[in-house]
């Protein structure tokens, strides 16, 4: 096997053939897409990529690319970049946030033909109707296999709502509206509510009946102009945080409500938030009675009923992205009897935006309340299922883990699947025994998600677990990839695993083959650092065979990373 002198960089022969494939690769996605299976144009380029990539992973065993914004490279070489706008290669793999794309020796034609036509068809669909992570996962190729980031959910979208809210309150407030701001007392007075006679306002307010919230009512129920609606909801606030009277408050709480709902129905989202807003911090005041609170409760949770979010439903799927944040922060600031109609919502979503904006909704909802979700955990629908797991992960407590442990053996791959990715957004040590029950899985996929879940989490238990992993029986007989990846999440954990890495290498953990011993050069480059870079350069400059391969590789892998920082 030739490899590379005394760098990270790639023998320029083998770049030149990877670059060949990535050639033969487009032309396969270019005749998948214009002929079908039987032509023999089509024949003809997965029999020519088929031949030459197989012949490539017989000698290397695996063809690991890595995915950027316009190009794809192999160790830190370039091996192709599109030509002209339209791409069949990058654009459905980084659209969807797929990183790293690795091709395994035992790689069949079928798998080939499958990934082609995944791409494809990914390349033409919606990306908010499907995504290609979900359709290669579901094609479930097991000698290729991806790493992605999840471009919905890297963020930590369970946190801030309120903080979100007050920023938009305090934003509408610094923008007059078409007639300028009024004072709330100068809009009483307008509407005969107050006297004008001198009497202060919240004088005013308190010589207010409940026949005088009715006539207000009447003024403005049939009104149809949001502006007017948000000015009305400014005099409610105003009414509701100065009168001392219980029986007007009831009755000005209940009519901000159908302001409220008015608005709704036009798809004015921020105005409620808005008044929600003030009417949570009204309830916080520790001078109020419990009458009252209950008051303002009522009107938040009236907001957050089957029938009022049913009227919300049949408009989600037309609205634009951002008409659907608005949503998000309006539904984020619903209470408990929320959830379960969301929930509802959640299952009978159609497009995978729509699921998103309701999970991340659900999360800030449910962070307090995670019990309510249980009952969507027995579903039958496995999709229902794996919903609320990803929810768990999104509120990303220790409350969450014993419920992702109750569906860590869920008969369905894919709920599987989302309780590992969900334990590792928890981060907490005691969803550990779930994530090791998950690195046994039959699903190479979910293998390699628990591994990741245990990088995350990290510390001596992650670390223990890892090292578990590494030292198991089994481990020998994995695909080089999966060896791979395990070395270089354990990588991660830093420079108090290279002396285990290190020992691994030299044969200290027992009898084990040199091609496995190679994978854990992958976590001497992740973990970086001077020691990892050093044992890299003496390993790529001496001997031959796997070892020597795969420290090259790995060098440049930390070669590239390193120079990458330094340019940030």
């Amino acid at each position: 096997m030739q490899t590379s002198r005394s760098t990270g960089a790639a023998p320029l022969h083998v770049v030149a053939r990877v670059r060949t494939l990535m050639r033969q690769l487009v032309t396969l996605l270019k005749n998948t897409a214009t002929y079908d299976a039987n032509n023999s144009a089509f024949e003809k380029s997965i029999d020519m990529l088929y031949t030459g990539l197989k012949a490539f992973l017989d000698e290397h065993e695996t063809l690991p690319l890595r995915v950027r914004k316009k190009e794809i490279a192999f160790r830190d070489q370039v091996v192709y970049v599109p030509i002209g706008r339209s791409d069949a290669l990058i654009s459905p793999l980084y659209r969807d946030g797929v990183r790293r794309l690795t091709f395994s020796k035992d790689l069949t034609r079928e798998e080939l033909t499958s990934f082609a036509a995944t791409l494809v068809e990914a390349r033409e669909t919606d990306p908010y109707e499907s995504d290609l992570v979900t359709a290669l996962w579901e094609r479930d190729l097991a000698n290729i296999t991806y790493e992605a980031e999840d471009i919905y959910l890297e963020r930590d979208e369970g946190s801030g709502i309120c903080d979100l809210a007050a920023e938009i309150k305090s934003a509408r407030e610094e923008q007059p509206g078409p007639d300028g701001t009024e004072p709330a007392d100068f809009l009483l007075k307008e509407l005969g509510l107050a006297s004008g006679a001198g009497a202060s306002l919240e004088e005013e307010i308190e010589s207010l009946r409940e026949e005088d919230i009715e006539e207000f009512r009447r003024h403005v129920v049939e009104e149809d102009d949001s502006h007017i609606l948000e000015r009305s909801s400014a005099i409610c606030l105003e009414i509701l945080e100065s009168t001392g009277k219980e029986d007007v408050f009831r009755r000005t709480a209940r009519f901000l409500g159908e302001i409220c709902d008015w608005l709704v129905s036009v798809q004015e989202f921020m105005p409620v938030c808005s008044i929600i807003y003030d009417l949570r911090a009204m309830a916080h005041q520790p001078d109020i009675s419990e009458s009252t609170r209950e008051a303002i409760s009522e009107v938040i949770r009236r907001r957050g009923g089957s029938e009022k979010l049913a009227e919300i439903e049949t408009r989600m799927e037309q609205m634009s992205d951002a008409k659907m944040e608005e949503l998000f922060c309006y539904l984020g600031q619903m209470d408990a009897a929320a959830i379960n109609p969301l929930c509802n919502m959640l299952a009978e979503a159609e497009t995978r935006r729509v699921r998103y904006m309701l999970a991340r909704a659900i999360s800030i909802v449910a962070k307090e309340n995670v019990g309510e979700l249980v009952s969507f955990l027995r579903d039958k629908r496995w999709y229902v299922v794996r919903n609320i797991a990803m929810i768990l992960g999104m509120i990303a407590t220790k409350e969450a883990v014993p419920y992702l442990e109750e569906i860590s053996r869920h008969p369905e791959a894919r709920v599987r699947r989302e309780v590992a990715r969900a334990l590792g957004r928890v981060r907490e040590p005691e969803g550990l025994a779930a994530i090791k029950v998950l690195m046994r899985d039959d699903n190479k996929m979910i293998r390699l998600a628990a591994v990741s879940a245990a990088g995350v989490i990290g510390g001596k238990p992650g670390a223990a677990l890892l090292e578990e992993e590494i030292l198991g029986r089994a481990f020998e007989e994995k695909a080089t990839d999966e060896k791979r990846r395990v070395m270089e999440v354990y990588g991660t954990l830093g420079s108090g695993g290279i002396e285990f890495l290190k020992a691994y290498l030299e044969g200290k953990h027992g009898e084990i083959a040199e091609t496995t011993r190679a994978c854990a050069v992958y976590g001497l480059a992740t973990a970086g650092g001077t020691v990892a870079g050093s044992t890299l350069r003496e390993l790529a400059a001496g001997g031959d065979g796997p070892i020597r391969y795969a420290a090259s590789e790995a060098l440049s892998m930390l070669e590239e990373r390193t120079s990458v920082s330094a340019d940030n």
